[in-house]
């Protein structure tokens, strides 16, 4: 079988990237022809790196990184849209009087994985505020792996918002301090809010794997929509990292549930403007690239179809959804 190694932007994938393990877990790649390695790169930076310089094949980031990554010619592009609505946001608490973005001026905000400051920056310059002068930014790394230091942080005042991950409402809903979304009028439009990521020569000379591996990716997303608590359970068992320790799996359980869920609700492709598992249009990407160019976190332009590869839409949608549902839905607690 023809492998493919994908460097996993994260220090494991944690149980909100569910679909991205069920992959092998439930052999969705073997069923394709294919072998899918997921290897840790640690971050979002060192991943795109690592395919840029041959270390991997693929990895899955937010649409901004490939749209940074062009704008330094670097020859990096989408081929399969994981994540359908925005992703990324800020939110207060719920009983916050932060009602809008322009109303963070003066706030400490924590921000959930600092290679993405500049995509922080962009919706606030959007909105009308200055980043340097009137926000600071506190780093933290991730919603799980720093998670009671966010709640405690949030719960006492620390900081006042979160520029954050889809999977960070789960989190703080399940540990009952539910958290409210600040609406942003140009990025909440802005679809896909996370992709798959290739080099140009790998969509050129592999286009038969990625085909695959969509597929795959499509059938394991769909085998988590109906199955939330299965997709958990093979997560735990298939990356040690994530499994409970001993007394907690009830606790563990209803946090992972939340955040899988949460993740899950953006990755619908009913969401899309094409329908189609991993779609992308050009559409979609003259909007991104419109407001990455209007708030200054690119400076050229190009012609969309620099930024995706659509090259593959048939292969991924070739398979019964039946047929997945059937199986997740026959799948019971271990």
């Amino acid at each position: 079988m023809e492998q493919l190694t994908q460097l996993v932007p994260l220090t494991h994938i944690w149980p909100g990237y569910a679909p991205i393990a069920l992959v092998s877990a439930l052999g969705y790649d073997r069923d394709e022809g294919i072998d899918v390695r997921n290897v840790s790169a640690g971050s979002p930076t060192e991943a795109l790196a690592g395919v840029i310089g041959g270390k991997g094949d693929m990895t899955f980031v937010n649409t901004a990184f490939g749209f940074v990554a062009r704008d330094r010619d670097e020859p990096f592009r989408m081929f399969y849209a994981f994540a359908r609505r925005m992703n990324r946001s800020f939110a207060v608490l719920a009983d916050s009087p932060i009602r809008t973005i322009a109303g963070l001026k003066g706030a400490r905000i924590a921000l959930h994985f600092g290679d993405l400051l500049y995509f922080a920056r962009a919706p606030l310059i959007d909105e009308g505020l200055d980043p340097e002068r009137d926000v600071k930014f506190v780093d933290w790394r991730g919603p799980l792996d720093e998670a009671d230091q966010m709640l405690k942080a949030v719960r006492a005042g620390e900081v006042q918002a979160i520029w954050q991950l889809d999977m960070v409402y789960g989190l703080f809903a399940a540990a009952g301090s539910p958290l409210r979304r600040l609406p942003a009028r140009n990025l909440d439009r802005l679809t896909p809010s996370a992709s798959v990521y290739v080099h140009d020569r790998t969509v050129a000379k592999r286009g038969a794997a990625l085909g695959a591996y969509g597929c795959a990716l499509a059938k394991a997303t769909l085998f988590a929509m109906t199955n939330p608590e299965a997709a958990i359970r093979l997560v735990w068992e298939h990356v040690p990292a994530t499994r409970p320790p001993p007394g907690a799996e009830r606790r563990v359980l209803r946090r992972d549930l939340a955040v899988l869920q949460s993740r899950l609700e953006n990755s619908r492709p009913n969401d899309a403007p094409d329908k189609r598992w991993g779609a992308i249009t050009e559409a979609e990407m003259v909007a991104w690239q419109d407001f990455m160019l209007a708030t200054g976190a690119i400076r050229n332009r190009r012609p969309p179809s620099d930024y995706f590869s659509g090259a593959f839409v048939d292969r991924f949608n070739a398979f019964d959804p039946a047929s997945v549902i059937s199986r997740a839905t026959a799948k019971r607690p271990s």
